[in-house]
């Protein structure tokens, strides 16, 4: 893989994965990602998905020091499906999120991958890179 920095230039920005999921919903999603400010957004976008059993399974979030990065993947036509955060890389002025797709089943019916990282608080921009793009089954 190419990079326009070096190692030099960036730091590995801390992250904890906290869900790896997936829903039937092919709604338009307006952006790729959706920072999560405070609990009450967290619950709007459970509320609006349909994904309010998978978010109470989440852990307390400290939402003065910390914020929930929730990350779209494209509909995939087998499920399950999903979407991971394979890094983070803090630069100057925004962070860049790796992220690898995979199908991880072989049923027929479309899905939408999701995935919800917890970071500290941050007003930089947060900039989605898919690495890594895997179709058919990935034996785990």
């Amino acid at each position: 893989m190419s990079c326009s920095k070096s190692s030099d230039d960036n730091n590995a920005f801390a992250f904890t994965s906290l869900l790896n999921s997936y829903t039937g919903s092919t709604a338009s999603v307006t952006h790729q990602q959706e920072i999560i400010h405070s609990e009450t957004e967290l619950q709007e976008i459970a509320k609006e998905w349909g994904i309010e059993n998978k978010i109470a399974k989440l852990p307390k979030i400290n939402f003065n020091t910390e914020q929930l990065v929730l990350i779209w993947g494209d509909i995939k036509g087998s499920t399950p499906s999903q979407i991971e955060v394979i890094s983070a890389i803090e630069y100057d002025d925004y962070i860049e999120i790796i992220t690898e797709s995979k199908v991880t089943g072989d049923a027929s019916a479309l899905s939408r991958p999701f995935c919800i990282i917890k970071t500290t608080k941050t007003h930089k921009k947060m900039v989605i890179k898919s690495n890594i793009s895997t179709s058919g089954i990935i034996d785990s």
